[in-house]
């Protein structure tokens, strides 16, 4: 009796069956896939005798797996040219990011990164949904061993690295005064955000915080908190640094803050405050350019504030943020109410006005002293022998001009150059 007929096995199954005259099983043994047995098998029904099946059937898996792989390359880069959002959590962004490498080079004459601030508006904006950022990043050894009386605390942003790199070789590495007094300095400045939802803004935060990291390990003297450092995230940065120094710093006399656009004369403006103070360890006091009570908020443009976020029509008197100078246990009481009043994104106005309006406070004028123009400083540089003393103890400068680095230094050796 012949063996009956059993279909044929697919995808290489191994088929068992039943002689039904013996009851003996039948084994039938394994065969390749029907595909590609079609190449030694002339009878295979997927072939029909003919080889170039194998080879057609061998491109139709091939292009669906191309198709496959394409349709997910292109989702992940929809996902990669995503910009964050309000949902997406600074922390999560750094720990995304992976290192570039340990050679890494942060030459600002070679680096620069062009955001255009004006395509984000105030929708779109990441929300921070605590005042009291986090520390990243911080010196290690900051304040830990010798006294240091004067903390010059910048606030900075993380592409402005020319700008600090500049700071650190002028007014900024003062370490000693005339009369003994010692200075340490420190950048504070959250995480880059790409303001851009295209692939090279991506890519350019991320290389941008890498230097950071790269920048904050070499010179010891950057604060780095969990935030994005942005406009609206201002306040955050001007509480993360002052927190941060009355924890690590409590026997600090003096604090001065400075934004990285500003040229400062450090002699000038400490001997200027001996004379005027009569001591070189003051209390309750902030020395600055005052704007006076009254000022109305602006409702539009780059600066807006709503009428939820502030909704008296006058600002109490305040700072200018160029610079201040601020006794510690002043910036101790800031931060004790920090943590308790409502908070305004415009930091001047919160950090020197709104939050120390009902304290005891001596304000020291140093509105004279302040330079927003450029004009009086090019004059003084112009003049065939500057030995005058600087027009200026503290002047704005344009730290997107190219030639910032050069004019910030020719400034420094006119000021050394007139001691």
């Amino acid at each position: 009796m012949s063996s009956p007929t059993h279909p044929q096995p697919m995808f290489g199954a191994r088929l068992v069956y039943l002689n039904m005259s013996s009851n003996e099983p039948l084994v039938e043994a394994p065969r390749p896939f029907p595909m590609f047995s079609c190449c030694t098998e002339g009878n295979n029904p997927w072939c029909k005798n003919n080889r170039w099946c194998c080879f057609v059937r061998t491109l139709q898996i091939c292009l669906v797996l191309l198709l496959v792989y394409c349709l997910y390359s292109t989702l992940r880069a929809e996902e990669t040219r995503r910009a964050p959002d309000s949902s997406d959590s600074p922390r999560m962004l750094w720990n995304a990011r992976k290192p570039l490498g340990g050679n890494l080079d942060y030459d600002t004459k070679a680096f620069s990164v062009n955001v255009n601030v004006n395509v984000v508006d105030n929708a779109t904006l990441p929300s921070f949904k605590s005042l009291r950022s986090k520390v990243l990043m911080a010196p290690k050894q900051f304040c830990a061993g010798d006294q240091v009386d004067i903390v010059i605390l910048v606030h900075s942003r993380p592409s402005n690295i020319g700008s600090r790199k500049s700071i650190r070789k002028t007014w900024g590495g003062i370490r000693k005064l005339p009369d003994g007094r010692s200075l340490s300095l420190i950048f504070v400045m959250g995480l880059s955000f790409p303001y851009e939802s295209y692939d090279y803004a991506m890519k350019n935060s991320r290389i941008i915080d890498e230097m950071t990291r790269h920048e904050a390990v070499q010179y010891q003297d950057v604060l780095l908190g969990d935030f994005h450092d942005i406009y609206h995230h201002l306040s955050i940065k001007h509480e993360l640094g002052l927190r941060w120094l009355t924890q690590h710093c409590p026997r600090t006399s003096l604090i001065f803050k400075a934004d990285d656009d500003a040229f400062v004369d450090v002699y000038g403006l400490f001997s200027f405050l001996d004379r005027t103070l009569e001591t070189p360890h003051p209390t309750s006091m902030i020395a600055c350019d005052v704007i006076p009570a009254g000022t109305e908020p602006k409702r539009a443009g780059k600066w807006a504030v709503s009428v939820l976020e502030y909704p008296k029509a006058q600002y109490p008197q305040y700072c200018s943020g160029l610079a201040y100078v601020m006794s510690m246990d002043v910036a101790k009481a800031i931060i004790q109410k920090a943590a308790a009043r409502p908070w305004l994104w415009v930091d001047d106005v919160w950090v020197t006005g709104l939050l120390v309006e009902d304290m005891e406070i001596r304000y020291i004028l140093l509105n004279a002293r302040y330079c927003y123009d450029l004009e009086p400083l090019q004059s003084w540089l112009a003049a065939t022998n500057a030995s005058s003393s600087v027009p200026c103890t503290v002047a704005h400068l344009d730290a997107r001009n190219s030639s910032y680095s050069d004019i910030l230094n020719e400034i420094w050796q006119h000021v050394q150059a007139v001691r």
